[in-house]
């Protein structure tokens, strides 16, 4: 019997292990790829004035929206904002988390704030700015307490 002790604890720790979990370890078992779903609502926006320079650092705020309109409580876990950068577009965010142990009634909202950092991208010899694109992508995840992760994509209009 005492044998038998080992083996299950080692078997439950692989289990564990096993369980899929992003970089900032947040498992990924229960993703649901829609910013509107059993009456959760996530919408976004970008607070503050960017420099567009590159050198420069910006400090702004990221602003996340949960409102929850299911017929229960829901308590808001972590947000995790991804930017997908690349040489189309002319301003560029740091990827920002933040844990939260928010609890939103049913039928009520909250704004979550996430500082981020931007930068501008570089120029080319004629002055003019590496990119084309005013938006930028963002890939916004926000896990509930209950495990699911709503992991919404959205276009930002790039600060000036």
């Amino acid at each position: 019997m005492k044998r038998l002790a080992p083996l299950a604890l080692a078997i439950f720790f692989a289990a564990c292990a096993a369980t899929p979990k992003d970089q900032f370890g947040i498992p990924v078992d229960n993703v649901i790829n829609d910013c509107q779903h059993q009456g959760v609502e996530i919408t976004v926006g970008l607070a503050g004035m960017g420099t567009t320079g590159e050198d420069k650092n910006d400090q702004l705020t990221f602003i996340v929206n949960v409102a929850n309109d299911s017929r229960k409580d829901i308590t808001v876990r972590n947000i995790r904002v991804d930017p997908h950068n690349t040489e189309t577009i002319s301003y560029r965010l740091d990827p920002t988390y933040r844990k939260f142990n928010v609890t939103i009634p049913e039928n009520d909202e909250h704004d979550f704030e996430l500082p981020i950092s931007g930068h501008g991208m570089r120029m080319d010899r004629q002055g003019t700015r590496f990119g084309e694109s005013n938006e930028v992508p963002v890939i916004v995840s926000v896990q509930l307490e209950s495990g699911d992760v709503y992991q919404c994509r959205y276009g930002i209009p790039a600060p000036h």
